[in-house]
């Protein structure tokens, strides 16, 4: 959890400090050109988050999980507060935006291989039956990193000036990461790997290239969970980070109005996680995963219609409808997708199933939106986006197979069934070619 938290956490206080920081490592006349900048840089991370996804998602099947999480939070943790030391464009000139673009790039490698060896971790570990609830924390968690983000920068904005937020105030959010990671590298360093890896290991069956092995077996099982994850990034994304803007810029709302209902929304989907994923250990991963795809189509637009309202109350109410409904999807999702997978393969199959959707409909879903609102004059588009990820989402959970309830034996039998069709197939031939010439024998 304390990993998902410090990345969502430095995700929230660098888009939250993105005007100031514009002026930091970006000074210019025009404050436009500064804050494009800074977004460019802010969206480097998600086109650096697929290789970090496939580096450690390798490393995560061969060395174990234990010891890329490890290798993981150090990235993460170290990146961001260095960001809290760089110099400013008038202290290194050209450097200090060269040094942001290295940190962010370190961060987007670290937060790509975070998730897919937190959630292998997490359920290899989980109890027989409660699957569901214990990986739920993970995505749950994501709420707490950003309630911290926006906290932090709400409080900071509101107890220094402008002139000291831009001096010297913009780094102690960044260094704030660095005791959060600490604590994260302490429970870490306690705990062993997974029973599900150590077995496979004694067995021999870990491959040499866990990727070749993922992408050669079970392509089938990685675009499921691309088509899965297209509702969790962008509900995510549109929910919690783009409505800030989109209140902001097309009805004129400030932060001071929107910021706390959003913290609503975020601690919202943190406390119901759970109970949606101990829900699917009851009653299985697809009713869930599908009831809530459903509830975003249904739901998305009223929330919507609650924002143009403009008052608090309106728009607290709107983020405890998306707060709700996110929760219902990402309560079950991560028992969901780790139990596509056998353990030998597991981290590297999410690593490239997870994060290239996030990639694309993470670090773009912000900027395709403004363009497309703006464009059009559609003051609904975010709505209708989001009820198109859910449409496609809801049709790709409705075909998957359902895997809630099987222990990590019969779970890995029935996603290896692949791995024995293959088999069966490239070696059918030569059995019945030597079973012909025994019976001639």
């Amino acid at each position: 959890m304390l990993g998902h938290v410090v990345e969502y956490y430095d995700f929230a206080v660098y888009a939250l400090l993105a005007p100031v920081l514009a002026q930091v490592f970006f000074p210019s006349d025009n404050e436009l050109n500064s804050l494009l900048a800074t977004l460019g840089v802010f969206g480097v991370a998600y086109f650096v988050r697929p290789l970090g996804g496939l580096l450690f998602g390798h490393l995560g099947d061969r060395i174990g999980r234990r010891n890329t999480l490890l290798a993981v939070i150090l990235l993460m943790a170290g990146a961001t507060t260095a960001m809290g030391l760089l110099p400013t464009y008038n202290q290194g000139g050209l450097v200090a935006p060269i040094l942001l673009i290295v940190c962010r790039s370190l961060q987007g490698l670290s937060a790509g291989g975070e998730y897919g060896g937190s959630a292998s971790f997490v359920a290899e570990h989980a109890p027989p039956g409660r699957r569901g609830f214990f990986t739920s924390w993970l995505h749950g968690s994501t709420g707490i990193g950003l309630t911290l983000g926006a906290l932090t920068a709400l409080v900071l904005s509101a107890v220094v000036s402008q002139d000291a937020l831009e001096s010297w105030a913009w780094r102690l959010p960044f260094l704030l990461a660095l005791p959060l990671g600490l604590v994260g590298l302490y429970l870490r360093l306690r705990l062993d790997d997974t029973p599900a890896f150590e077995a496979a290991k004694k067995a021999g069956t870990i491959p040499k290239l866990p990727l070749v092995e993922a992408v050669r077996l079970h392509w089938r099982a990685i675009l499921t969970i691309a088509g899965m994850v297209l509702l969790l990034t962008v509900s995510l994304y549109v929910s919690f980070t783009y409505v800030t803007t989109y209140l902001k810029t097309f009805l004129d709302v400030p932060l001071s109005r929107s910021l706390p209902a959003g913290i609503a929304g975020m601690l919202t989907f943190f406390v119901l996680a759970p109970v949606f994923g101990a829900l699917s250990d009851r009653v299985g991963r697809k009713p869930v995963l599908a009831g809530a795809a459903v509830g975003h189509i249904i739901g998305i637009y009223p929330a919507f219609l609650l924002l143009q309202n403009r008052s608090f109350v309106a728009i607290l109410f709107a983020y405890l409808i998306l707060g709700t409904l996110y929760a219902g999807y990402v309560g079950p999702f991560t028992a969901a997708v780790t139990e596509r997978f056998p353990a030998n393969v597991r981290a590297a199959s999410l690593g490239i199933g997870y994060q290239l959707p996030v990639c694309v409909f993470g670090g773009l879903s912000p900027l395709i939106l403004t363009y497309l609102t703006d464009a059009t004059g559609v003051i609904l588009m975010p709505a209708y986006y989001v009820i198109g990820a859910a449409v496609i989402s809801l049709l790709v959970t409705l075909l998957m197979t359902e895997t809630a309830g099987k222990n990590a034996v019969e779970l890995d039998a029935v996603v290896g069934t692949a791995h024995a069709d293959r088999l069966g197939s490239e070696q059918g031939a030569d059995e019945n070619d030597e079973h012909r010439a025994h019976q001639i024998r």
